[in-house]
Formats: structure tokens, C-alpha cells, sequence
């Protein structure tokens, strides 16, 4: 006899909760199948028709025509053979863009991205896999993989149009020379009071 106050009161508990309960609007959207759109994009204020579309899985990134900015491209215009061939027949003399100082590791050389030996026409992976100049942070990527997951993020690099996907960015090497990447030392612009010597002598520094 003691159970049955609690078998009431759990009836009536139930009985309110059908009753008084109604179906809300999220579970009716969900129920429905309602699309809710919020998706945002910057494609219709992307001006230019020299960009390209970046080769980055899950991204949508555009870049600026790379190849056309190259003095005397394609190489094989003048390179019609191998480095090695050609320097050996200059004696040692210096041709063009021969002197090219690199600052890039301790480790590089003009073969570690280019493809001395073949197609200078374009650049090479690690593996000697083609890259063409217009995609060459895949080349950076292989070393400077921080920099180049916050780059596709939007965290890293210059952004030239768009706030949202899609995007226009600068590559890695519209900042950065590949051939001697690392930013000079230099003082702020806002300090005009320091004296020209005195910035001299920081930069060395």
C-alpha cells in the first residue's frame, strides 16, 4: 500500500510532461529538414584575371600569376642544355644571373629546388617531382611546415583581397627571396629621430 502514492505521483509527472511540453522550433527545423544558410563569400569582390587557384586540399586560395613576373622566363629559352655543360664551357665566366649569392641553410644549393640537370622550365621536390613556378610554396612547404599550415589558415603571409573564402595571398616568395629569405634588420619607420648613422649601425647588428 506504501508504493502507490509514488506510482500516482509518477503518473501525474508524465501526464504534465506530454501535456505541457510542446514541440519547439529547432526540433521542427531539424525534423523538416530546413537548410539554414550561412554561408559567406568574398568571390564576387575578387578582381583580376591573372590569378590561380592554389593546389591546397580544403582551401580555397588564390593566387597571383608568378611566371609572367620572371625576367626571361621560360629558361629554356637560353638553357638549352644542363648547368654543368654550359659552366664548363664559359672557363668560369659569369653569365646573367650566375651571381646569385645563396643564404638559405647551410645546406641548399641552385640544384636543391631547381632542376639543373633537366627541365629548368620548372622547380623540383625533394623527390625531383616537377613543381611549376606559379605554385612554389609547395617546394617551401617540404621544410617550413609551421609557416605553411598558418598560411593556409590565413594566419601567415600578406592577404591582397577578401576577408572571407575565397581569398587572394601572396606566396612565399612575393615576401620572402628565395634565395636569401630571411628579413633584413632595420628600425621602425616611426623612429625619425634616430640618426642615419645610428640606423646604419643597427642594421649591422
Amino acid at each position: 500500500m506504501k508504493i502507490i502514492p509514488y506510482i500516482l505521483l509518477f503518473t501525474t509527472f508524465l501526464i504534465g510532461c506530454r501535456g505541457g511540453h510542446h514541440e519547439s522550433n529547432i526540433s521542427k527545423v531539424t525534423k523538416h529538414n530546413v537548410p539554414i544558410d550561412y554561408t559567406v563569400s568574398s568571390e564576387e569582390f575578387i578582381l583580376g584575371d591573372s590569378l590561380i587557384l592554389a593546389k591546397v586540399p580544403d582551401h580555397t586560395i588564390y593566387i597571383r600569376d608568378r611566371k609572367s613576373e620572371i625576367t626571361s622566363f621560360e629558361c629554356s629559352k637560353c638553357h638549352s642544355e644542363s648547368l654543368e655543360n654550359i659552366a664548363s664551357k664559359q672557363g668560369g665566366k659569369k653569365n646573367s644571373h650566375w651571381n646569385i649569392k645563396i643564404n638559405h641553410a647551410e645546406i641548399m644549393a641552385c640544384s636543391s629546388c631547381h632542376d639543373t640537370k633537366g627541365n629548368l622550365n620548372h622547380l623540383k621536390d625533394i623527390n625531383g617531382t616537377p613543381i611549376d613556378f606559379d605554385h612554389s610554396y609547395q617546394l617551401c612547404s617540404q621544410c617550413h611546415t609551421n609557416q605553411f599550415e598558418d598560411w593556409k589558415g590565413g594566419a601567415h603571409g600578406k592577404r591582397l583581397s577578401a576577408w572571407a573564402p575565397p581569398r587572394v595571398s601572396y606566396t612565399c616568395v612575393e615576401c620572402h627571396n628565395p634565395h636569401d629569405p630571411k628579413f633584413k634588420q632595420r628600425m621602425p619607420s616611426r623612429h625619425l629621430n634616430v640618426s642615419s648613422e645610428d640606423q646604419t649601425l643597427n642594421e649591422e647588428h
